[in-house]
């Protein structure tokens, strides 16, 4: 017999104690016991599913901070090598070159463009890092982007001494500058800010530029006429 119930069959036990009330209470608190066992098993698989949930949501958002911390270096990395490649100080002329050739003179600017590809070559190795750290993270879609972004990239250091060729590749890189923000912005949940609406927005900026313009003209006249002035610089 087991030792509940030698325990209950023991004559003492009985002394006084009505045999409906003991049994009662025992079935009582085992189904108790039953009910908050499995309550708590209940609430602890609960506690369990938020708790995967939690990690999932913050795993998320861990890759997704990764993800924004490496598109935004690498876009930065770009856009850098982009505006540095404008040859602002027009080492690479073709007129100026051309006539050089023609009459058998030196270049003059031959040290110039040495040290102008040397530092576009010394920029490209820039984007090999960033690129790469964004291969771990990237979807498909986004590293996709930046391949055809990196690609463009090193194809316009091949023509830095090429003047007419160098133009149609910074417009191919800037092209894919663009598609590769865009494609990003959309994986984020943002929408496209496409060319023709920056074209729509430096439009709607100039025009109101115009205008502030004309009315500063316009209140500078009134003022010179108001000091004795005869004629402004803008008369025609």
């Amino acid at each position: 017999m087991s030792a509940v119930s030698d325990f209950l069959t023991q004559p003492g036990f009985w002394w006084g104690v009505p045999a409906g009330a003991v049994l009662s209470g025992v079935i009582t608190s085992v189904v108790t016991a039953r009910s908050v066992r499995r309550s708590d098993e209940r609430k602890a698989l609960q506690e369990d599913k938020v708790l995967d949930r939690k990690e999932e949501r913050e795993d998320q958002r861990r890759n997704e901070d990764l993800v924004f911390e490496a598109a935004t270096e690498f876009a930065t990395v770009c856009s850098d090598i982009l505006m540095k490649s404008v040859d602002v100080e027009g080492v690479f002329n073709f007129l100026r070159d051309a006539l050089n050739s023609e009459a058998g003179l030196p270049d003059p600017k031959a040290m110039e463009k040495l040290a102008f590809a040397q530092m576009r070559v010394e920029e490209a190795k820039g984007i090999t890092t960033p690129f790469n750290k964004l291969k771990m993270v990237a979807s498909p879609a986004l590293l996709a982007a930046a391949s055809r972004l990196n690609t463009s990239i090193l194809a316009l250091n091949q023509t830095t001494t090429q003047p007419f060729a160098r133009q149609v590749a910074m417009k191919t890189a800037g092209d894919e500058l663009d598609n590769f923000i865009n494609v990003f912005r959309t994986e984020c949940g943002r929408e496209q800010y496409t060319s023709s609406a920056a074209q729509r927005d430096a439009m709607s900026f100039m025009a109101t530029l115009e205008q502030q313009v004309a009315r500063f003209v316009e209140d500078a006249k009134r003022d010179l006429r108001s000091a004795g002035f005869t004629t402004t610089p803008w008369d025609n």
